[in-house]
């Protein structure tokens, strides 16, 4: 699994773990039933992506599509099987390692 795969595998899987009632968070240790200790190949799906170094990934404004930004200074907008929908104009070079989404302001 390449590098870009595994960062949006574990990601994926980060965000699926936490929910949210009534906009408040819920402590997930206190009421999930079980979590598996063990993920086999059929728990997950891998897609491809042509975003350079990929490194880091937030839910869009209105979770349709995920945001996620290259080490080699761009930010995209990628779909949930990783093709890229748009890259945003910006290209300043920088070596980001995250991105967030204010959901308040877009």
């Amino acid at each position: 699994m390449g590098k870009d795969n595994a960062i949006i595998t574990i990601l994926l899987a980060l965000f699926s773990s936490v929910s949210c009632i009534d906009g408040r968070r819920f402590d997930i240790d206190e009421q999930t039933p079980s979590i598996p200790t063990e993920i086999s190949d059929t728990d997950y799906s891998e897609y491809q992506t042509l975003v350079p170094e990929l490194s880091g990934l937030c839910f869009t404004q209105n979770n349709a599509s995920l945001l996620t930004v290259s080490d080699r200074g761009g930010i995209f907008e990628i779909g949930f099987d990783g093709k890229i929908i748009k890259q945003f104009p910006y290209n300043k070079g920088n070596d980001f390692e995250g991105i967030t989404m204010n959901h308040a302001t877009g």
